[in-house]
């Protein structure tokens, strides 16, 4: 069965608009080459003093700028789902080299025969089944570190890849083991898999994150993709999974033993992860990554909001500036629960407090927690520090990943109920009714954020 892609490039109307636009650009490349030659003192004559010249000059600028571009566009690129399996420069550039045919060396240009060429070039070269380079996605404990280091011995060397730089000797990633896993995450036909722990370098390696010492999880993008599009699509999870694995860490984060509020591990480092915290976070990771490629919808909804909260989380981990970060998380927790305008830290704070605390006695301390970390994020944003300013940027990203997992389950949980997928309105209007009910406002569990404001 052909690729969706080869699919959308075979469509007759696309087809014959391509093959059209294509004639037309030769034609006009060949007038001004022939003009060219045939009078040297003409204003264009150095640009089009060669064939090659006149196509990709005059030719290729003129097709890309005026319809191919456009064309190939609207026809194949907004049809697919993303992440994209390919990519619009390679489109554009791999069909326009087969059109710049020597007017010398040819009397005629069969364009449909070189549109059949192009498609089967795109079907059997472009869209290979291709995989990526392991990058690391998360940090194991320190206390796995032996375990892993036990493991590596016994398989003995299997070498290494060249981007890594491994610590005492131990190899790099291998291959994705056979264990009967499903993907951690596929869409569109692109497959993120988990490959195995690895030794990366110290410094930053292959990671957008500070690396430290210890064992990491690598995973590994595959699919039928060209070469350009896989690596664009590994660029992207190599930021995006760390992030949402953050979200799943703190999620786990438990009370420090002396009764103080969590304490939280740099926000520039990858997030310390089990292999396990992984598979047992599969829905959100899968959720996430889903809501990242979703396309933005014009009208207010769930999922829109949800998008928005995701893009917005990795954008606050990806900053060095803890005021920054703050203001990002905030601004997620807002994307998710922002009714109107006017008042909106009273809004946001009996929102939050409904949605994450069932204790009908602890909802006001909930209530001021959020007002103070409302005000926090306004006085770093207008250039005043904080007490505890990194302390202060993780407490809001814990709060963000809880508010943005509270409602992909309450949204799963719904769809799956058969109710179909809710209007914000809906949510928001629910939770102000529930403010002085007590229980969880909806079916999903209760929240570790708690210990944030000092729940139980």
């Amino acid at each position: 069965m052909p690729d969706k892609i080869v699919k959308l490039l075979m469509e007759r109307e696309l087809r014959e608009r391509v093959v059209r636009g294509a004639r037309e650009a030769h034609e006009h490349a060949v007038g001004l080459y022939r003009l060219a030659q045939d009078d040297p003192e003409v204003d264009f004559a150095e640009i089009v003093a060669t064939w090659e010249q006149a196509w990709w000059n005059q030719g290729y600028q003129n097709v890309e700028v005026f319809w191919l571009r456009g064309v190939l566009e609207k026809g194949v690129m907004e049809k697919l789902g993303k992440p994209h399996r390919v990519t619009l420069s390679e489109l554009l550039e791999g069909f326009i080299q087969l059109c710049g045919i020597d007017p010398d060396d040819s009397s005629e240009v069969d364009f449909d025969v070189i549109y059949a060429a192009f498609v089967h070039r795109v079907s059997n070269h472009g869209l290979e089944n291709r995989q990526s380079d392991p990058f690391p996605i998360s940090r194991l404990p320190k206390s796995a570190d032996y375990e892993v280091r036990r493991k590596w011995y016994i398989r003995g060397a299997v070498g290494m890849l060249s981007h890594l730089r491994p610590e005492t000797g131990m190899p790099a990633p291998e291959e994705p083991d056979e264990d009967g896993h499903e993907p951690l995450w596929c869409r569109s036909s692109v497959s993120l898999r988990m490959v195995g722990t690895g030794y990366p370098a110290t410094d930053r390696g292959s990671s957008v994150y500070g690396l430290e010492p210890g064992p990491a999880l690598y995973a590994a993008v595959n699919g039928p993709m060209t070469p350009s599009a896989l690596a664009a699509v590994r660029a992207e999870l190599e930021v995006v999974v760390p992030s949402v694995l953050r979200s799943a860490a703190f999620l786990e984060t438990k009370r420090a033993e002396d009764g103080a509020p969590p304490r939280y591990p740099h926000p520039r480092q990858l997030p310390h992860t089990t292999e396990d915290l992984v598979r047992r976070r599969g829905p959100l990771l899968r959720s996430c990554l889903d809501a990242y490629y979703t396309d933005a919808t014009k009208r207010d909804s769930m999922d829109r909001r949800i998008r928005n909260a995701v893009h917005l989380l990795v954008e606050a981990d990806a900053q060095a500036s803890d005021a920054v970060a703050l203001s990002l998380s905030v601004a997620a927790i807002e994307a998710l629960l922002g009714r109107g305008s006017g008042e909106i830290k009273e809004k946001l704070a009996a929102d939050v407090a409904v949605l994450l605390e069932p204790d009908l006695d602890l909802r006001d301390r909930a209530e001021d927690y959020v007002r103070k970390l409302y005000k926090d994020r306004s006085e770093t944003l207008h250039g005043s520090r904080i007490e505890g300013e990194p302390q202060v940027r993780a407490q809001a990203r814990h709060l963000a990943a809880a508010v943005l997992e509270q409602l992909i389950f309450r949204g799963d949980f719904m769809r799956r109920s058969g109710c179909g997928r809710e209007k914000p309105s809906k949510l928001l209007d629910e939770l102000r009714k529930s403010k002085y009910r007590s229980g969880q406002a909806g079916p999903a569990p209760e929240t570790n954020a708690r210990l944030l404001w000092g729940g139980r």
